[in-house]
């Protein structure tokens, strides 16, 4: 008798979802920062920052610091500045804050357990981590659950 979907499939759904939105945020962050730094074809480098945002060795960030290398070989030294600081403190950062919490409001898991389930998923398996991490500690808690409610009752 299912009441719904698995704590398994909610976590990998929520796992995705997150990823993709962090993406989309990390994008319109460096958007305004390619505004701001007038760097030429905005939407252009926002679209890049989304797609390499999924490449976790790479990271969001590493777009920004391109955008910044073109704007200071066009002679804007103070403009590549900001957008380098931008793209490390800004863009970078924000995976940080909204994976997590967007991650834990899909799973039953707190967001300091999320957190460390990416970043240990992220370490022992690579980029696959980031679904393998918050799946393995969902499985461990469904089967703490289990044993609770089979053996603790009795």
């Amino acid at each position: 008798m299912s009441k719904g979907p698995s704590i398994l499939s909610r976590t990998l759904i929520a796992v995705i979802v997150s990823t993709v939105i962090t993406a989309a945020v990390q994008a319109l962050a460096a958007l305004i920062g390619y505004v701001i730094a007038r760097v030429p074809h905005p939407v252009f480098f926002a679209g890049l920052t989304f797609l390499v945002a999924f490449i976790p060795a790479v990271g969001a960030a590493s777009v920004c610091v391109v955008a910044a290398a073109l704007i200071f070989a066009t002679g804007h030294p103070y403009m590549a500045l900001f957008l380098a600081l931008w793209g490390f403190l800004v863009v970078g950062l924000v995976d940080n804050v909204v994976k997590p919490l967007l991650v834990r409001s899909g799973m039953e898991m707190r967001g300091a357990v999320v957190f460390f389930a990416l970043i240990g998923g992220l370490g022992a398996f690579g980029t696959v981590g980031l679904l393998i991490g918050p799946l393995a500690v969902a499985f461990f808690l469904a089967l703490l659950r289990m044993y609770q409610r089979d053996f603790r009752a009795a």
